[in-house]
């Protein structure tokens, strides 16, 4: 099951519809997403290039000079996965965003499609993709590995409830960052 999840994630994440009749990763329909509508692509762009040049994700988010909440999220991530605990990864996976993001980006949509009258239409199809894709298909999958991979076993429910708990708050504490960011930016303006 863990393998037909794997699949499926990365034949969605690397090679999905892209709305305009053809099949894109994820990450250029954000990415085009937010060129689209006037975000700065700079940080990410600076971020991709440090990597391509062979230097580490840390040493790459720190000459692309992201956002303090953006490092640590991303070195907490990079930090569960190097330590291979696979019930602790899938927990993270399952519970920090796929049982999560669902619910939060159809907000996003909703109040998008009010707000903007279709103006952001291809930030509203990223994110609707991955709203169908996660709450339809990836979501359930991973709920079902979860099951699989822990059973009747304690001592893994237990490591999957930590990973889930320490997900979740890396998550708060990136949007709560991202937030105070776009507060500043405003009360600068």
């Amino acid at each position: 099951m863990a393998a037909r999840l794997v699949n499926e994630i990365v034949l969605g994440e690397e090679s999905d519809e892209d709305g305009a009749g053809g099949f894109s990763s994820h990450f250029d329909l954000y990415h085009r997403a937010m060129a689209g509508c006037g975000a700065s692509t700079h940080t990410i762009d600076r971020f991709l290039h440090a990597l391509r040049q062979g230097n580490s994700v840390e040493a790459a988010l720190s000459t692309c000079e992201a956002p303090q909440c953006v490092r640590q999220f991303v070195l907490e991530t990079f930090r569960l996965i190097q330590d291979g605990d696979l019930v602790a990864v899938a927990s993270a996976f399952t519970f920090g965003r796929e049982d999560l993001l669902p619910d939060v980006f159809q907000r996003i949509v909703d109040e998008l499609n009010v707000k903007t009258s279709g103006g952001l239409a291809d930030f509203t199809f990223y994110l609707s993709r991955h709203i169908e894709l996660d709450g339809d298909q990836h979501g359930p999958m991973a709920s079902r590995m979860i099951m699989s991979l822990c059973g009747d076993d304690e001592a893994k429910w237990q490591r999957a409830a930590d990973a889930a708990i320490q997900s979740l708050q890396a998550r708060k504490s990136l949007w709560d960052g991202m937030y105070a960011s776009m507060q500043s930016a405003t009360c600068a303006s």
